[in-house]
């Protein structure tokens, strides 16, 4: 007889820093004239209204880095492997956010699976278990 699985409660979480305003002029900055106005088009195009990120953004979106620890430089951002690993350790941070927005309290040990989405490409196995709190996790990963 199979199982049935249920979802009770979702909730959602995303990283502390808005950073669409300053990626669009980031990103902006580095185009020739001829080819930013193509990219200012297709970006309001794109009807992206937010983007967040786990690194707090420069202070200069025409600066020399991205981010304000000065971790992205231009011509010089860090490898997938650097990334990845950036990536482990903001990751846990978020998901207890999430599961925090729950409001489940002492009540949060029953959680078994945590469905993680991310739009970096980045995605964890889906064989990792990680504590939460009071609840030890199963985490499924999806790259959007």
């Amino acid at each position: 007889m199979p199982a049935n699985a249920y979802i009770n409660r979702i909730a959602t979480a995303v990283p502390e820093h808005e950073v669409h305003q300053f990626y669009l002029r980031y990103a902006a900055s580095m185009l020739a004239a001829d080819r930013r106005r193509i990219f200012e088009r297709m970006a309001g195009l794109a009807g992206i209204e937010h983007r967040f990120s786990c690194f707090a953004p420069a202070l200069d979106p025409e600066g020399p880095a991205a981010d304000l620890a000065g971790t992205f430089r231009r011509g010089a951002f860090p490898g997938t492997a650097a990334r990845m690993a950036m990536f482990s350790e903001a990751a846990p941070v978020l998901a207890q956010k999430a599961v925090d927005g729950l409001r489940l309290g002492e009540e949060a040990s029953p959680i078994t699976h945590l469905i993680v989405t991310s739009c970096t490409g980045f995605s964890r196995p889906a064989s990792t278990s990680t504590w939460f709190g009071a609840a030890t996790c199963q985490i499924i990963s999806s790259a959007r």
